[in-house]
């Protein structure tokens, strides 16, 4: 039996498909309330960007599917591993490193 008496909040963002806010010269609305939260846009079934909305705003915006540009990952090689032997090959998260 659990006998913690208190409760912790987790502040989760309001999540909503991008058709369902309405748009007032600009500004994001959800029921006629200024939006902040993250809306998501799909089409044709898939994800194609999720955007980022504070107070009806877009303040950052993420591409899915094939828009989404593929770089390779920059990783600081000092925070993997202070000393190495350069003869034996190194991992990040269980890959092989290159």
């Amino acid at each position: 039996m659990n006998t913690t008496n208190t409760i912790k909040v987790v502040n989760q963002p309001v999540r909503v498909e991008l058709s369902h806010l309405q748009i007032i010269q600009g500004i994001y609305f959800l029921n006629d309330v200024l939006f902040t939260g993250l809306a998501y846009d799909h089409r044709q079934q898939k994800l194609f960007k999720v955007y980022q909305i504070t107070e009806g705003k877009i303040t950052a915006e993420q591409d899915f599917g094939f828009f989404k540009q593929h770089y390779e990952i920059k990783i600081d090689y000092s925070v993997i591993d202070d000393e190495h032997d350069f003869e034996n090959p190194v991992y990040y998260q269980g890959k092989l490193f290159t």
